[in-house]
């Protein structure tokens, strides 16, 4: 019995890639840009939360990827998400802070 690996086209494969995921992150934009000025509420800490999260967890996957073999180009989006989890927590914060003076 012959084993047969399916090729897969780098190019066919960030096309099906952005498509899948690229809603995904168009709806969070969305959420993140319509929430912007909102007043202080648990609502908009969910928000905040939930970008700190996810910018915090993309380091650690971009790290683990050049652990185990990732481009080099690796470390500038480790960089990226990591300002961008970085502004976030600064915003929650911020908002903190409002909120107890």
């Amino acid at each position: 019995m012959q084993h047969i690996t399916p090729r897969i086209d780098p190019e066919r494969f960030a096309e099906t890639y952005l498509r899948v995921f690229g809603s995904t992150f168009l709806g969070i934009a969305v959420l993140n840009w319509t929430a912007r000025n909102a007043e202080p509420s648990t609502a908009r800490k969910a928000i905040i939360l939930g970008n700190i999260v996810g910018f915090s967890a993309g380091p650690a996957v971009d790290v683990w990827g050049l652990l185990t073999g990732a481009r080099q180009l690796a470390v500038v989006f480790a960089v990226i998400h990591l300002l961008i989890a970085l502004a976030f927590i600064w915003a929650w914060r911020t908002s903190m802070s409002a909120k107890s003076s």
